[in-house]
């Protein structure tokens, strides 16, 4: 377990983790960030030691390393389903302080590009808003389809030109920045998004 670790995008509505004067910032916190194995730190640690040994066993070196990391991953926290059937984000099922704000860090290896064929269902948090599903091959996102709940602006990054479509026609979107690609989404309307 990692500690102290953070969820880097929220904070934990947990006990004791109340409102603070910040003396760096000279300002009023919400709380802190710190936690005991976040959800991100044991995906990005899981994937790591796999990859790690991976490379170990295709070079025919560090065999007692190798074996010592894939025992180590058997006994990183798991991921688990909160009570609201979401992706727990901490290791304990607490509440987060700011219920409607979007992040996604801890769904880091929810479709990992080291694993390959469909992850359906992934709901970002914070406003309903949505549920993407990923396909990808060799590493790379082949695919992903975004289901809009509340419709609005759904803002996507990507080193590759991406092509977005909605009822197989090209679907209205802009490009505020290099890299990053806004669709402009409808309630209950699905986007498929390909690389």
């Amino acid at each position: 377990m990692t500690n102290p670790s953070t969820s880097p995008e929220n904070f934990p509505l947990a006990p004791g983790n109340d409102r603070f004067f910040d003396e760096v910032t000279g300002s009023m916190s919400p709380g802190t960030t710190l936690v005991a194995g976040s959800t991100i730190d044991m995906q990005i640690l899981r994937d790591l030691f796999a990859g790690v040994a991976e490379a170990s066993a295709a070079l025919g070196v560090d065999p007692e390393l190798r074996e010592e990391l894939l025992e180590t991953r058997t006994r990183l926290a798991p991921m688990q389903v909160n009570r609201r059937g979401e992706l727990q984000e901490w290791l304990d099922d607490w509440d987060q302080r700011e219920a409607s704000h979007r992040h996604i860090s801890h769904l880091c290896s929810a479709g990992s590009p080291g694993t390959a064929g469909p992850r359906r269902g992934r709901r970002p948090r914070g406003h309903g808003s949505g549920t993407v599903g990923m396909r990808w091959r060799e590493g790379r996102l082949v695919e992903a389809t975004i289901l809009s709940t509340l419709g609005g602006a759904c803002r996507l990054r990507a080193g590759a030109d991406l092509r977005v479509t909605r009822d197989g026609r090209p679907a209205r979107t802009t490009r505020p920045e290099p890299g990053i690609v806004e669709i402009d989404t409808a309630p209950g309307a699905t986007y498929v998004v390909v690389s």
